[in-house]
């Protein structure tokens, strides 16, 4: 996946939630990814998937 810089109008807020829609690549199954969001005021968050099938 290339970095990406999401935008408001890339995501859909429900209720203090933002769900953003990422279509994965088949040919990552039996990897591990890890998605890096950094917001503006430097705050960073880190989630790590396990891609079995």
């Amino acid at each position: 996946m290339n970095p990406q810089t999401l935008s408001p109008e890339s995501c859909l807020r429900l209720q203090d939630r933002y769900t953003y829609p990422w279509k994965t690549e088949k040919s990552w199954a039996g990897s591990c990814r890890q998605v890096v969001v950094r917001y503006t005021d430097g705050t960073t968050y880190r989630a790590n998937f396990n891609f079995v099938k």
